[in-house]
């Protein structure tokens, strides 16, 4: 959606003629039409303005439509088997990934996710939905409960072991996107 229809759709839904906005903003009728059907291009100062009437932050104009909400549904989600003995990965997040990869990792018990520990760039946050962890990060472990959360760098070697009685299931959150990268030798073995 261009700008234009942005502030086009913005005003019907508040109601508002184009004259009325047009007031509160101090230009005319038409340059509001003219601004609606992308025939001119406001100053800075100007969009300001039609924002404040619009009851909108300034950003929310100028935002692209790629960055607008993405739903995946459940049926829908790219899911990767790690190696043998059960291990699942569904990427929860579209694909390709922005800024953002979030993955529900299943892993049975006694198995480990990683069993060599890995390394990217970026940042990390994992919370234990279900089950009990240890997670390794470099040369320390942490025992994790469900509920329990761990954030770390991903630069430092890390991996997960599942050392409950029944199956662990673990949300990552992964910025940059670095999981599936990682993981698309795994999935072609063993497939």
């Amino acid at each position: 959606m261009n700008l234009g229809k942005r502030i086009q759709d913005l005003r019907r839904k508040r109601g508002l003629t184009t004259g009325e906005l047009a007031a509160q903003v101090h230009v005319t009728s038409g340059f509001i039409s003219q601004l609606e059907h992308g025939k001119t291009d406001p100053s800075l100062q100007t969009l300001q303005r039609v924002a404040a009437a619009l009851q909108v932050p300034l950003s929310y104009l100028l935002i692209e439509d790629d960055l607008k909400p993405q739903v995946v549904r459940k049926q829908d989600r790219h899911v990767v088997h790690l190696g043998n003995g059960g291990l699942q990965a569904s990427i929860l997040s579209p694909l390709p990934s922005r800024n953002l990869e979030v993955v529900l990792l299943e892993l049975p018990s006694g198995k480990e996710a990683w069993t060599k520990r890995r390394f990217h760039e970026g940042h990390e946050c994992h919370v234990v939905l279900k089950g009990t962890v240890r997670a390794y990060y470099g040369e320390e472990s942490y025992l994790l409960e469900e509920g329990d959360t761990i954030l770390w760098d991903g630069m430092a070697p890390h991996r997960m072991e599942n050392i409950g009685g029944g199956e662990a299931r673990i949300l990552i959150a992964l910025t940059p996107p670095a999981f599936l990268p990682l993981e698309s030798t795994a999935e072609a073995k063993a497939g």
